[in-house]
């Protein structure tokens, strides 16, 4: 079972025990929902700028060596 199923099915067993008024509910899992997308955003942002930063750091480790070795070369 997915975590949004899992929510999903904790959501409908709330309302249908009364525990919580469906409005309380519906709440919740706007904020959830709100939250996961910042977290979800924010990370892939994370990654994303790690990535590049690692691909220009083998570019120019690359070039460097390039450039070494067509020194040697006399």
């Amino acid at each position: 079972m997915s975590i949004m199923g899992m929510g999903m099915l904790i959501s409908y067993s709330r309302i249908y025990n009364n525990t919580h008024h469906w409005s309380d509910v519906l709440a919740g899992i706007t904020v959830g929902v709100f939250v996961a997308t910042l977290i979800t955003v924010y990370v892939a942002k994370l990654f994303s700028r790690r990535n590049q930063e690692a691909k220009s750091y083998e570019e120019r480790s690359t070039t460097s060596s390039i450039s070494n070795n067509n020194n040697l070369v006399v």
